[in-house]
């Protein structure tokens, strides 16, 4: 940038992202239970997901690149395609035993289960390892459960959040996406 960096411009354009995000947010509530719902999961996966390394290393000893790391990475990958591919065996089935969409509070009950298992998943780690009783299967386990529920939630908010959003505010659908991504970001950084 030979005139330097568009700052008022950018400025001005997250302004009006918080300004549409808001109003969305108070005229459709469902928005914003949704927005929450996701940057609580997303700090929830993302805390594991930073840690896990620390764990390894200080808990139990190993170091970077041992056959509990690989097992960890590789599990969680597949892990997550997995919890994703779910989501579209879920939308499949339902389609040909309703031959309709899921409706939002089908949806909304997928979502909510998926996190109360994190949920669980993430407290019964945290608890195991009040109590020392930790083991290394028990936590490589809990990581990779963490990852399939980031892997199913993910496609799971996308699918609804652009369900819930009406059609007087599809012009603003993208706005919209990104006031909840600034959500999450200022929660997760």
């Amino acid at each position: 940038y030979q005139d330097g960096l568009p700052f008022r411009e950018s400025l001005k354009k997250m302004k009006e992202i918080l300004r549409v995000g808001v109003s969305s947010c108070i005229k459709i509530p469902p928005i914003l239970y949704l927005i929450l719902l996701n940057a609580i999961t997303q700090v929830t996966v993302y805390a594991v997901l930073y840690l896990w390394g620390i764990v390894m290393k200080v808990e139990f000893g190993y170091q970077e690149m041992s056959l509990y790391w690989y097992l960890i990475v590789f599990g969680s990958f597949i892990s997550s395609i997995g919890g994703s591919k779910s989501v579209d065996l879920l939308y499949a089935k339902h389609l040909n035993n309703k031959s309709q969409r899921a409706s939002n509070q089908v949806q909304w009950n997928w979502m909510v289960t998926t996190c109360l298992f994190l949920s669980v998943v993430v407290i019964g780690l945290g608890f195991l390892k009040m109590m020392n009783l930790m083991t290394l299967g028990v936590f490589i386990t809990g990581v990779i459960a963490v990852n399939f529920c980031l892997g199913f939630h993910w496609p799971a908010f996308i699918v609804l959040f652009n369900y819930v959003i009406p059609e007087e505010l599809s012009s603003e659908r993208a706005t919209i996406m990104s006031f909840s991504s600034m959500v999450s970001f200022a929660l997760t950084a």
